[in-house]
């Protein structure tokens, strides 16, 4: 399961987020839970380590916290496991050099400001049954999370092939082409629109496999709970 979380933002009327993250998780009980947009002890959400309060919540046997940026560590990626992890593997990626102005809904209005980028990373679970899973949340700047997926992906794979497993890159791509992801050599599992939740008209959430990898999808979930403005993707392998 891949999910931009968004530090827990609600947008249903009455929504009570920390509810609905946990009906989320007790509806979909996912083995590893790849997190995007993860809050750690920040007034906005609690001041709670929602990283470790997930694991809690599933029972999860390992879980990794990547902030981005590095310093102060209060905002960033995470993977949650309940299947054994061997080795954790994580990769500085550079931030985009330019902003631009963003749209975000704020108390139901619609608000446009200029937003900076900031550092990004990926994170890689090396888990025992063979699988290379990573996670990333690419820049919002076009052109920019095109480079970024693609360096991604080089390193992914090179770490994937060093380990002998198979590889799942995953995340908040901030595309949406599946033929440039087919040009890097990635194939999508998931097809379907996660975003924004409230109206979704593209996806920009994926979780893929190596072109030639022979894997499948036996059912793929696109699931909003009022929280986040992504949807959650879930792909039962």
């Amino acid at each position: 399961m891949s999910w931009n979380i968004q530090h827990l933002e609600p947008y249903a009327e009455g929504c009570e987020p920390h509810e609905e993250f946990n009906r989320a998780l007790s509806d979909l009980r996912p083995d590893i839970l790849l997190l995007q947009e993860v809050d750690r002890h920040q007034e906005r959400s609690g001041g709670v380590d929602q990283t470790a309060l997930t694991a809690d919540l599933l029972g999860a046997s390992a879980h990794y916290f990547r902030p981005t940026p590095e310093a102060p560590g209060n905002y960033g990626i995470a993977i949650v496991s309940t299947l054994p992890v061997i080795k954790w593997h994580q990769k500085s990626l550079r931030r985009s050099p330019i902003g631009m102005r963003l749209t975000f809904m704020i108390q139901g209005k619609p608000e446009t400001f200029y937003c900076a980028d900031h550092e990004r990373a990926v994170l890689a679970a090396e888990l025992e049954n063979g699988w290379f899973v990573a996670n990333m949340h690419a820049s919002f700047v076009p052109g920019w999370s095109h480079l970024m997926v693609w360096r991604a992906a080089r390193w992914a794979r090179k770490e994937a092939k060093r380990a002998g497993c198979n590889l799942l890159l995953c995340g908040d791509f901030n595309l949406s082409s599946h033929a440039f992801l087919k040009l890097i050599g990635l194939r999508s599992l998931n097809d379907g629109v996660t975003f924004p939740t409230w109206t979704p008209e593209r996806q920009i959430d994926f979780i893929a496999v190596d072109k030639h990898n022979s894997a499948k999808a036996t059912t793929v979930e696109v699931r909003s709970y009022g929280i986040s403005d992504h949807c959650a993707v879930v792909v039962d392998l």
